[in-house]
């Protein structure tokens, strides 16, 4: 007899393969370059396989990311990595010099915080290095993100964003009122996560430039 747990797990990774499906479609129909991945292993190999020997390669700040362990394969590859996560990084006057570098690299590879099933991008930065080299800077992007970004629309994104704000400000270690209270927080002042906003509703306006790898899980934040 199958256990509780194991039948609703099959119903649930069911629907998680269905939910990637459907956002590898609406994105496609946006002209984004899709490709699908199982998991976290195989949509590295993938993000890899697009990255040419000795490009400049930059990373927006992501939970993907780190659970992939993307930054320490980047810094141990045949790359030139704009390396935002060194540890004399958070104390270094050039930190925006790095973060500015990145924005124009050969390849960018990062998250978003949502995929509306319109097919647009969204995403919310505290400096907007990410936005800047997503929307435009670097000559390729990468970006990967799980079936738990798929949301209804833009108001929903938006919702998202802010639902996600206090792990991520803590994760930054931005002590805002959103990091102590565990919901977000509308402050004004320096340490605020959400100060630019990114939205892609198109993704076929310079040839192979913007790749997206849908992973067949929840990922990230």
């Amino acid at each position: 007899m199958t256990s509780g747990g194991s039948v609703n797990n099959q119903y649930k990774q069911w629907q998680i393969g269905k939910k990637a499906e459907k956002m590898a479609e609406v994105l496609r129909e946006k002209d984004y370059l899709v490709h699908m991945a199982d998991d976290l292993v195989q949509a590295k190999e993938l993000a890899l396989a697009l990255i040419e020997e000795n490009a400049t390669v930059a990373v927006g700040g992501s939970v993907t990311l780190e659970e992939m362990d993307m930054v320490n394969t980047l810094r141990n590859g045949p790359y030139r990595f704009f390396d935002r996560y060194r540890k004399d990084v958070p104390h270094n006057p050039d930190i925006v010099n790095i973060y500015r570098e990145g924005v124009v690299a050969d390849v960018l590879i990062t998250s978003v915080n949502a995929v509306t099933m319109q097919g647009e991008l969204v995403l919310s930065d505290a400096s907007g290095n990410r936005v800047a080299g997503l929307v435009f800077g670097a000559k390729k992007a990468i970006v990967i993100v799980g079936v738990n970004k798929l949301v209804k629309d833009l108001p929903a994104a938006f919702e998202r964003i802010k639902d996600i704000e206090p792990m991520n400000a803590r994760r930054n270690n931005h002590m805002t009122g959103s990091a102590q209270e565990g919901f977000y927080v509308e402050e004004v002042n320096k340490k605020r996560m959400l100060n630019v906003t990114g939205i892609m509703h198109y993704g076929g306006k310079f040839e192979d430039r913007l790749h997206i790898i849908v992973v067949k899980q929840e990922v990230g934040f």
